[in-house]
């Protein structure tokens, strides 16, 4: 279960966020930020945001937008000097309208 998996993830460099509703308690999305040590830029971080969903009944409510704020101040915090994602894209708008740019071509 997802309790499991935050616990787990807490002992790695990673967070995972989640939007519960705050009068039924539902799940109602959950994103995950990685954050990589590099070699580079001086052994610089970097936060890689993956496994963004939202609940379709959730969508177009700014749940996802808020989950990839609180990601964005987490990566920060751990001093990342980047924060990047893979989507689809389907999903390129939504993450543009969020603040995210595309940049390079990854494979």
């Amino acid at each position: 279960d997802w309790e499991r998996m935050l616990a787990g993830a807490a002992a790695r460099e990673q967070s995972i966020v989640v939007a519960e509703d705050a009068h039924s308690g539902a799940l109602l999305g959950t994103a995950s930020l990685i954050v990589e040590h590099k070699l580079v830029r001086g052994c610089g971080r970097v936060g890689h945001v993956e496994d963004v969903v939202t609940h379709e009944k959730a969508r177009g409510r700014g749940v996802g937008r808020a989950l990839l704020g609180r990601l964005a101040e987490l990566a920060r915090e751990a001093g990342c000097y980047k924060v990047i994602l893979d989507c689809a894209d389907k999903n390129a708008a939504f993450y543009e309208k969020s603040g995210y740019r595309r940049a390079e071509l990854q494979m």
